[in-house]
Order: C-alpha cells, then structure tokens, then sequence
C-alpha cells in the first residue's frame, strides 16, 4: 500500500497500511467538522473521550517497548497512526498532542539508553 504524505509517496507494509485504513476510519468517525469547531472554542480544546479512546487502543504506546507498558511495535507502527491522527490535527488538537507525545515519548526513550551506555 502506497499513501501521498505532502509531496511524496510513501510505501507501506500490510501491516502499516492496515493501521493506517484503521486510524483513518477512527480519525473520520471520531472528528466531523461541526464537533471539531465546538472542541476549538472551547477551554480544552480537544476531546477527552477521543484521546482516552487513542489511549486505549494502544496507540500512545504503540512504539514503546513492552518492558515500559508499550505495544512492542516500534517506530513501523508509529509512523501511519502519527499520518492518520496528525490529520485530526489540521482541525483539532488531539492529532497534535498524540503526535507530540508519540515523538517525545521516542526521544525520552532514546535519551534514556544513551544515559545507561
């Protein structure tokens, strides 16, 4: 499965590109235009029950190791559930923060191995 991210073409595994259809159908259902515009006039700004439900479909922790309470799938995983709620991002902020956390999680991550070396 191929997908066109800004300018270029990305091929992705079975496995990406499922994630991807599924965090897709997630973002449609989740983030119609009428609900988004109420969740940017409000003083959260986005929507609690829909970051809970990204919580508990693994996907906050879809690239961490299971050894901290991650999914054990890595960075392939991340990367089309970053594509697909980043999008919730172009009109909420819930795309935004799970994008955010997702790569601070990696980075805290990475510092914490280069500390242990």
């Amino acid at each position: 499965m191929s997908a066109i991210i800004g300018s270029k073409k990305i091929d992705f595994s079975e496995e990406q590109g499922m994630l991807l259809d599924v965090a897709g159908e997630f973002v449609k259902d989740k983030s119609p235009g009428s609900e988004v515009r109420k969740l940017l006039e409000s003083d959260e700004g986005f929507s609690q029950p829909v970051w809970q439900e990204l919580v508990d479909l693994g996907w906050t922790g879809i690239n961490l190791p299971e050894s901290v309470g991650g999914s054990g799938l890595g960075i392939a995983a991340l990367i089309p559930v970053v594509e697909a709620t980043a999008s919730i991002g172009n009109s909420s902020s819930v795309g935004t923060c799970f994008s955010a956390a997702a790569w601070n999680t990696m980075s805290t991550l990475r510092q914490a191995r280069s500390t242990v070396s």
